[in-house]
């Protein structure tokens, strides 16, 4: 700024000052608004990605959910099937014992007659 000697800044201000002025305020406005645009894509963009993260983690969440269940189910089926061979053993126990107790007789044929075992 020219504008302390003899005339100040009225003489600067009317030799052209103006425009320095004008320029530089509408260079301040522009710079301003390419920056606030770039921000408003950059916060645009972080959103978009910000809400496929959420989904991300939502299906993330549904399917330890999931996995949960699952386990637990797998838990459950395997104490039922501990107890199914539990129950077999008993009932295979049991048969056995009773056809050891029981005497041999003579088998039957399909037919009714009875065959006597030799021997």
């Amino acid at each position: 700024m020219q504008g302390n000697e003899g005339g100040g800044f009225f003489t600067w201000l009317d030799a052209g000052g103006w425009w320095q002025i004008l320029c530089g305020a509408g260079s301040m406005v522009s710079g301003s608004i390419v920056g606030a645009w770039v921000a408003r894509g950059t916060l645009e963009g972080l959103k978009q990605k910000n809400i496929v993260q959420d989904l991300r983690l939502d299906s993330l969440e549904r399917d330890r959910e999931v996995i949960r269940e699952m386990a637990s189910s797998l838990a459950v089926l395997a104490a039922i099937q501990d107890e199914m061979k539990d129950d077999i053993k008993s009932i295979f126990g049991r048969l056995n014992y009773r056809s050891d107790d029981q005497p041999h007789g003579p088998e039957r044929r399909h037919n009714g007659e009875q065959h006597h075992s030799s021997g």
